[in-house]
């Protein structure tokens, strides 16, 4: 009995058996292909400097927030009782 292709995420035997076609470039005129060979002079620049030092800021500064935040649940009192000591250090 065969398995249905939607059990196995196999394509059925339509899409295996059809003939496949893959163009390639007839030459390098052909302006559909990127030429690798060109290669730009400078890295592009996709944000600026002002762009990226405040977003470490930001980073930075959300950072602080969530150690500070770790040190204040770590210092809970539960039940009446003093954090006990886990013996990790930061």
């Amino acid at each position: 009995m065969p398995v249905p292709s939607w059990l196995t995420g196999e394509p059925g035997p339509d899409v295996l058996l059809a003939p496949r076609v893959v163009r390639t470039p007839t030459n390098a005129s052909d302006k559909t292909w990127p030429n690798l060979a060109d290669v730009p002079e400078t890295k592009p620049v996709f944000t600026s400097e002002p762009i990226r030092s405040g977003r470490a800021e930001e980073m930075n500064s959300e950072r602080l927030k969530a150690l500070v935040e770790i040190e204040r649940l770590r210092n809970i009192q539960l039940n009446g009782h003093e954090p006990a000591d886990t013996g990790v250090s930061q």
